[in-house]
C-alpha cells in the first residue's frame, strides 16, 4: 500500500507498506527485507493482482476526519457507499 499524508501547512514524504491479509481476515504488516527483491517480470503482476478489486481511491486533501471515514468504509461491517452517498451492495464492475 502506498500513501502521503498532508497537513494544513504541510505534505509528508510517501510510504509504502506491505501487508498479509489472512483467509480469515487477519491483517499483518510484512517487514520490508534487508536488500531489494528481484522485480517481477512485467506480465506477473497481472497474474499475482487478478483476484483483487479497486474498492475506492481517495485524493487531494483530506481532513483527519474524511479520512479516518475513509478507511471506515473497508471496515468488513461495514456497508460500503457510492461517492454520492448511496448504499452499495458491494458489487464490483
Amino acid at each position: 500500500m502506498g500513501f502521503q499524508g498532508c497537513d494544513d501547512a504541510n505534505c509528508y514524504f510517501p510510504e509504502e507498506k506491505t501487508y498479509t491479509i489472512s483467509p480469515n481476515g487477519t491483517v499483518t504488516e510484512v517487514e520490508a527485507p534487508d536488500s531489494d527483491p528481484v522485480a517481477a517480470a512485467p506480465a506477473e503482476w497481472r497474474t499475482l493482482a487478478a483476484g483483487f478489486t479497486v474498492g475506492d481511491r481517495g485524493s487531494g486533501y483530506l481532513t483527519e476526519q474524511a479520512f479516518l471515514s475513509f478507511l471506515d468504509q473497508a471496515l468488513p461491517d461495514r456497508r460500503t457507499r457510492t461517492r454520492r452517498g448511496e448504499e452499495d451492495s458491494g458489487a464490483s464492475c
